[in-house]
Protein backbone atom coordinates (compact mmCIF):
# COMPACT_ATOMS: atom_id res chain seq x y z
CA UNK A 1 0.00 0.00 0.00
CA UNK A 2 1.20 3.99 -1.03
CA UNK A 3 -1.38 5.53 0.44
CA UNK A 4 -4.48 5.22 2.67
CA UNK A 5 -6.76 7.77 3.02
CA UNK A 6 -9.88 7.65 5.62
CA UNK A 7 -12.22 10.74 6.75
CA UNK A 8 -15.02 10.77 9.20
CA UNK A 9 -17.94 12.98 8.66
CA UNK A 10 -21.03 13.63 9.91
CA UNK A 11 -23.20 11.84 7.22
CA UNK A 12 -20.55 9.34 6.30
CA UNK A 13 -16.94 7.76 7.20
CA UNK A 14 -15.02 5.89 4.84
CA UNK A 15 -11.35 4.73 3.93
CA UNK A 16 -9.30 4.05 1.15
CA UNK A 17 -6.22 2.21 -0.22
CA UNK A 18 -4.06 3.87 -3.01
CA UNK A 19 -1.77 1.04 -4.61
CA UNK A 20 0.56 3.07 -7.38
CA UNK A 21 2.77 1.32 -9.54
CA UNK A 22 4.91 3.09 -12.14
CA UNK A 23 6.05 1.29 -15.22
CA UNK A 24 4.27 -2.37 -15.07
CA UNK A 25 6.46 -3.74 -17.91
CA UNK A 26 7.36 -7.07 -16.41
CA UNK A 27 5.57 -10.24 -14.97
CA UNK A 28 7.42 -10.27 -11.93
CA UNK A 29 6.28 -6.84 -11.19
CA UNK A 30 2.42 -7.57 -11.78
CA UNK A 31 3.06 -10.98 -9.84
CA UNK A 32 4.19 -8.15 -7.21
CA UNK A 33 1.10 -5.60 -8.05
CA UNK A 34 -1.24 -8.61 -7.55
CA UNK A 35 0.37 -10.21 -3.86
CA UNK A 36 0.43 -5.99 -3.02
CA UNK A 37 -3.57 -5.66 -4.09
CA UNK A 38 -4.34 -8.80 -2.35
CA UNK A 39 -2.85 -7.77 0.59
CA UNK A 40 -5.29 -4.72 0.82
CA UNK A 41 -8.42 -7.37 0.58
CA UNK A 42 -9.84 -5.75 -2.36
CA UNK A 43 -13.37 -8.04 -1.56
CA UNK A 44 -13.90 -5.61 1.92
CA UNK A 45 -11.73 -2.87 1.51
CA UNK A 46 -11.99 -0.08 -1.32
CA UNK A 47 -8.78 -0.05 -3.52
CA UNK A 48 -7.39 2.30 -6.33
CA UNK A 49 -4.90 1.01 -8.25
CA UNK A 50 -2.91 4.06 -10.57
CA UNK A 51 -0.39 2.41 -12.89
CA UNK A 52 1.93 5.44 -13.77
CA UNK A 53 4.02 5.59 -16.76
CA UNK A 54 5.37 2.94 -19.48
CA UNK A 55 2.25 0.23 -18.71
CA UNK A 56 2.43 -3.58 -20.75
CA UNK A 57 -1.14 -3.31 -22.18
CA UNK A 58 -1.31 -7.47 -21.96
CA UNK A 59 -0.20 -7.12 -18.41
CA UNK A 60 -3.01 -4.37 -18.04
CA UNK A 61 -5.41 -6.84 -19.92
CA UNK A 62 -4.48 -9.57 -17.39
CA UNK A 63 -4.81 -7.28 -14.27
CA UNK A 64 -8.38 -7.01 -15.67
CA UNK A 65 -9.10 -10.18 -15.99
CA UNK A 66 -7.98 -11.35 -12.39
CA UNK A 67 -10.32 -8.78 -11.07
CA UNK A 68 -12.94 -8.88 -13.07
CA UNK A 69 -15.64 -9.49 -10.73
CA UNK A 70 -14.04 -6.99 -8.42
CA UNK A 71 -13.93 -4.28 -11.53
CA UNK A 72 -17.35 -5.21 -12.69
CA UNK A 73 -20.00 -6.42 -9.68
CA UNK A 74 -23.71 -7.16 -9.79
CA UNK A 75 -25.80 -4.49 -9.90
CA UNK A 76 -26.31 -2.95 -6.75
CA UNK A 77 -23.34 -4.12 -5.44
CA UNK A 78 -20.47 -1.41 -4.16
CA UNK A 79 -17.75 -1.44 -6.38
CA UNK A 80 -14.07 -2.33 -4.17
CA UNK A 81 -11.81 -1.76 -6.82
CA UNK A 82 -11.09 0.41 -9.45
CA UNK A 83 -8.01 0.91 -11.97
CA UNK A 84 -6.58 4.00 -13.66
CA UNK A 85 -4.13 4.52 -16.25
CA UNK A 86 -1.33 7.69 -16.21
CA UNK A 87 0.56 7.46 -19.11
CA UNK A 88 3.03 9.84 -18.85
CA UNK A 89 4.32 12.47 -21.84
CA UNK A 90 6.99 11.12 -24.64
CA UNK A 91 10.12 12.94 -23.90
Amino acid sequence: MDLWLGWKGLLTTDELAFELKLNLKKKADYDRLVGQIEGLQPKGNKVLVVLIGDTDMALLGRLKDHYAALLNPPSGTPTYLSIAVVATPAA
